[in-house]
């Protein structure tokens, strides 16, 4: 087992991309200052970049939390979502405007 034990029926797989995509949207609105303008590409990479480490870091850390263990899938999972976010906040910016 990779995870603590969820209701049934909900899958764990499918959670990590709407996670990161809510981490990756938020950490580029913080990333770009509250400007109104539209976000930078510096700006929506490191978001991405940011979220990424963030990622593997979690992946990282369950190598020594007992019954759970890394999986690089997971990782995949959790950057789908956090180019989904962050994507999501650079098209915001630009409609926006």
């Amino acid at each position: 087992m990779t995870h603590p034990p969820l209701p049934a029926g909900l899958e764990t797989n499918f959670l990590h991309v709407p996670e990161y995509a809510v981490l990756g949207f938020l950490l580029a609105r913080a990333l770009q200052g509250g400007g109104d303008g539209r976000a930078a590409p510096g700006v929506l990479a490191g978001a991405l970049v940011l979220a990424l480490l963030l990622g593997g870091l979690d992946e990282f850390h369950q190598a020594f939390v007992p019954g759970r263990m890394p999986d690089p899938m997971d990782w995949v999972r959790d950057g789908a979502g956090a180019v989904l976010g962050v994507s999501s906040w650079g098209l915001w910016t630009w409609i926006r405007r």
